[in-house]
């Protein structure tokens, strides 16, 4: 099996464990909040009830207001990644994206539970009425109380929601390789070819961000030396590397920079 496909294996079974963990997690919190709307007992006072449904409809709003910074805090962070940073700093971007996730499913469960608290105040003041809505209807019993089916579902969708935002940062990470950061200036390049590779590694070695290990497995797709890799496809040089296009079309480039420096350099020396 391929590096890529072992990655993405390991990558799903990791998504998986945050989908189950947060499914559990959601399940838990829902289900004790479930008994709780059931043995909630209040003293009929019309006025008081009626103040109590005003103040969730107005927690209501608060808590879906709450939603959009999240959101904004997501993509924030995300494009944040795609430029370079130290390893201090992703730290503090990756603690900063989990508190977004907590926070957003935070908000959507009290969203959850100010509405069902609504619904018990109607139901105690005698105003509900049965829903007519098919998804409530599943969702909910006119009490307000979550069926065992709403339990599982809501649970199940922000435990994928939960996951979808973890897969965010994958693709904010994935940014454009810029030449400056992988190359050094081609006119340092005669300095790197005066003397004679001794093998064919060492050769695609002078190109920088090419390792060792990088070098054995542009050798193994038949990229062996420095005029190989500049006459090579960038397709193929991605593909072996596991590599984006662009980044790919940069080691190319340097390796031909480098053939033409070496040239340019024996020129200079016939001369």
């Amino acid at each position: 099996m391929s590096s890529k496909g072992q990655r993405s294996i390991v990558l799903g079974f990791a998504f998986f464990c945050i989908w189950l963990s947060f499914f559990v997690l959601v399940y838990l919190i829902l289900f004790i909040n479930q008994q709780q709307i059931l043995s909630i007992q209040i003293d009929f006072d019309r006025q008081l009830i009626e103040s109590f449904i005003g103040w969730e409809l107005t927690k209501q709003i608060t808590w879906a207001v709450l939603i959009f910074p999240c959101l904004v805090g997501f993509f924030f962070v995300v494009n944040r990644l795609k430029e370079k940073n130290s390893n201090y700093m992703i730290f503090l971007l990756s603690i900063l994206y989990l508190g977004f996730v907590l926070t957003f499913e935070y908000c959507v469960l009290k969203l959850i539970w100010s509405f069902q608290l609504t619904k018990k105040y109607e139901t105690l003041l005698g105003t509900a009425f049965v829903e007519t809505d098919p998804i409530q209807n599943f969702l909910f019993i006119h009490t307000g109380a979550m069926t065992p089916q709403g339990i599982v579902i809501v649970a199940a969708l922000l435990g994928i929601t939960a996951v979808l935002f973890f897969q965010l940062p994958q693709f904010g990470a994935l940014r454009k390789a810029r030449p400056e950061e992988e190359v050094e200036l081609v006119g340092k390049a005669h300095e790197l070819v005066e003397e004679k590779p001794r093998n064919n590694n060492e050769d695609l070695k002078k190109v920088k961000g090419i390792s060792p290990m990088i070098a054995e497995k542009l050798i193994k797709v038949g990229i062996k030396s420095l005029a190989d890799l500049a006459n090579s496809d960038s397709q193929k040089v991605a593909g072996a590397l596991d590599i984006s296009n662009e980044s790919a079309i940069v080691f190319i480039n340097v390796a031909s920079s480098l053939i033409k420096a070496k040239k340019t350099s024996k020129k200079l020396k016939i001369e």
